[in-house]
């Protein structure tokens, strides 16, 4: 999870499937005023996007999650989705402060929010067009909005890509540092040939 200036971004990855479909996916629930509540409050916000990158936005109305949008509310943020090899790559992104303001969170740097995933394999774990039968009984991960005054630039995607968004940087510290560490052995070499220059002449 990250985010930039404008939005939230989350990826999830789901190993050893044997295909990407309609009823794999993954559902984050949030804790918007971030209270630890044991229960849903109204108006908690409710994200998922599925297999063929359908992207839901959805609210806690008190007893089941519905659409933003049956509650004269928007659809605010987008997914998508794509196998690579054994493995289903999900992401979405959804604004940190909509419009939406009854059905989404608002948030600004700093702030925390809370936050439940769930995740579905074949179908297995929800009800794709249902209601989500499950009551947070505690929030056990929280996020915290990281101040980003330049905003992020997503890569140059292919156009056959449906990504939402986001940076991956390397996890190799080497393979980042592999350039200076280069310049650092370049300027010694420099100085070994300047002391033996030196040498020389005198």
């Amino acid at each position: 999870m990250m985010n930039d200036a404008t939005n939230l971004y989350i990826g999830f990855i789901i190993n050893g499937d044997d295909e990407i479909g309609i009823n794999d996916g993954f559902m984050v629930t949030f804790d918007n005023d971030n209270g630890g509540e044991a229960n849903l409050e109204v108006g908690d916000d409710y994200l998922w996007t599925n297999g063929v990158s359908q992207f839901f936005d959805y609210f806690w109305n008190g007893g089941v999650h519905l659409p933003d949008t049956t509650a004269t509310g928007t659809t605010d943020g987008s997914g998508a989705a794509s196998r690579v090899g054994s493995a289903n790559h999900f992401e979405l992104s959804h604004p940190l402060d909509s419009a939406d303001d009854p059905h989404d969170f608002s948030l600004s740097i700093g702030q925390l929010v809370g936050f439940t995933i769930l995740v579905s394999v074949d179908g297995f774990g929800w009800q794709l067009f249902g209601d989500l039968p499950v009551v947070p009984s505690g929030w056990e991960n929280e996020y915290q909005v990281a101040s980003d005054p330049d905003p992020l630039t997503p890569p140059s995607i292919p156009p056959s890509s449906v990504a939402v968004g986001g940076i991956m940087y390397p996890s190799s510290r080497v393979s980042i540092l592999s350039p200076y560490l280069a310049l650092v052995g370049l300027l010694g070499l420099m100085v070994t040939v300047l002391i033996t220059i030196k040498r020389t002449k005198n």
